[in-house]
């Protein structure tokens, strides 16, 4: 049995990528999000190089918060309202992934639970206890790009990345006024 709360972070480097495989479908489908972080840009490594030459920064960690900290904050994220309109929202944006000719796998059910939980969640740091269409739009690609797989017809039509047809999706998805 895992300690309540728990998470799981996963790396992926995809250089040197030998003997690895692509976890299958249902599986990154249980990843809440995929998050790219880049490079940092030229003064941040800078900083790093010089503030680094030294000393490990992982041997500097420290907890930021404790195990019951974070468990209040995901009881209270689960309390954030969720509109019937923006449910619907959220269903439209699967639904439509779900019926898009360029897309062979969309959202699963749990995608849809995903988009709503990270929605609240965004509410929250946004202030608010309730979610709101922009909400359910800053989080989509992060929550909902692992989660297509794109229908390859021969032909490669580089437009269709995974973050540009999420982007489509919400882009044609009406969105509920309230």
């Amino acid at each position: 049995a895992l300690d309540t709360p728990f998470f799981v972070i996963a790396t992926q480097n995809p250089i040197e990528s030998y003997g690895t495989f692509p976890l299958p479908e249902a599986q990154t489908d249980r990843f809440l999000m995929k998050l790219s972080l880049g490079y940092p840009n030229f003064e941040s490594e800078m900083t790093m190089l010089s503030e680094y030459r030294d000393r490990k920064p992982i041997s500097e960690l420290a907890s930021v918060y404790q195990k019951s900290d974070v468990a209040e904050i995901i009881e209270l994220v689960q309390k954030i309202t969720v509109s019937e309109q923006i449910k619907k929202y959220i269903v439209m944006i699967a639904d439509k992934s779900r019926n898009l000719d360029r897309i062979a796998v969309g959202i699963s059910p749990r995608g849809s639970i995903a988009l709503m939980r990270a929605a609240q969640a965004n509410a929250g740091l946004e202030g608010r206890d309730y979610v709101i269409p922009d909400d359910v739009k800053a989080v989509a690609r992060p929550v909902l790009s692992h989660r297509i797989i794109t229908r390859s017809q021969g032909t490669v039509n580089m437009s269709d990345t995974n973050d540009n047809l999420i982007d489509y999706i919400i882009d044609t998805v009406a969105v509920p006024i309230e």
